[in-house]
């Protein structure tokens, strides 16, 4: 199950880790400053309250893999997941 969450949080809890090293690490910080900077790049979800959807099947993409619909933006996905990776959309079931 994905979850939505705080891009500046996660970015947080790496800049901890990074500090909870002695400098001695410097291999250890590098690598969480490298996650740090992808977690920055990753693209944010537009999570907005009340807003719900369906996936629905649509076919097949270009590699016969699976794609569904989004009922409420009508944007495509190749897996299901509890948000819509295009508008937010709560996707869970009641």
């Amino acid at each position: 199950m994905d979850d939505v969450i705080y891009r500046q949080a996660a970015i947080e809890v790496c800049d901890w880790w990074q500090h909870e090293y002695d400098e001695s690490a410097s291999r250890i910080d590098d690598i969480i400053h490298c996650i740090a900077e992808d977690i920055e790049k990753l693209p944010s979800a537009d999570v907005r309250e009340n807003v719900r959807g369906e996936w629905e099947g649509y076919g097949h993409d270009f590699f016969g893999d699976n794609e569904y619909r989004c009922t409420a933006c009508k944007k495509t996905a190749n897996i299901k997941t509890d948000f819509c990776p295009n508008c937010g959309a709560d996707m869970r079931t009641e």
